[in-house]
């Protein structure tokens, strides 16, 4: 709830100070009683952090880079937005919109092997690291949110959930109902922007199953 204050998502509380934001946020907490690399743990810190290592590195403003390097080279119809705290900050872990088709149009970047229309946007080698590399041994009852959401053999790598194994889909997901559906053997993106209100792990799970079944449809 506290980096959901910070981020401006929700009112702060008696005592925050209005004008602190998620690098306040970020610096405030402290290392975790956990052995690194042995179990995934879902937060948003850590995409937050994961952000503000690219500006410090670059000099540049998320929303900047994520247009110069992605956006740009999509085609894309429309502009998409991101939520910012009262500093300005991006929220990378929650707060970007897009319409339908502009979010099949990064889905497809993953189809041709991370290029959009023969121009390369993500490394040759990075989808097939999430797909290979995704180890659901790493998912156990104490990764947090997560672990409500996924079943057996389901796992989580560089931002994408993995349902299956390495030939299976990829998907990336919102918090109530938003998908990009990615299945290479398919050849197939789907991709749902509408939202049932809420955090539901049962929804969640027919969800996924559903568009699974229609891309397998489509293959056939």
């Amino acid at each position: 709830g506290r980096h959901y204050r910070a981020a401006g998502m929700f009112p702060k509380l008696p005592g925050e100070d209005p004008q602190s934001g998620q690098f306040d946020f970020l610096v405030s907490l402290k290392t975790a009683a956990r052995d690194h690399g042995k179990i995934f743990f879902y937060k948003g810190a850590d995409t937050m952090a994961l952000m503000w290592a690219c500006e410090r590195v670059t000099g540049c403003r998320y929303a900047d880079l994520l247009s110069h390097y992605v956006w740009s080279k999509l085609g894309a119809e429309h502009n998409a937005s991101i939520a910012c705290d009262v500093q300005g900050a991006a929220t990378p872990w929650g707060g970007m919109s897009s319409t339908l088709r502009d979010l099949a149009r990064w889905g497809q970047v993953h189809l041709e092997g991370g290029k959009f229309r023969g121009q390369r946007i993500l490394p040759e080698s990075f989808i097939p690291d999430v797909r290979r590399h995704a180890d659901p041994g790493k998912v156990t009852k104490d990764s947090g949110l997560l672990a409500k959401f996924l079943t057996p053999g389901w796992s989580d790598r560089s931002q994408y959930f993995r349902p299956e194994g390495p030939a299976g889909p990829i998907y990336t997901a919102g918090a109530a109902g938003q998908y990009c559906f990615i299945h290479p053997a398919c050849d197939t993106v789907i991709t749902k922007v509408s939202t049932h209100g809420g955090i539901d792990p049962e929804l969640g799970r027919l969800e996924i199953h559903a568009v699974r079944q229609i891309a397998d449809r489509v293959a056939s």
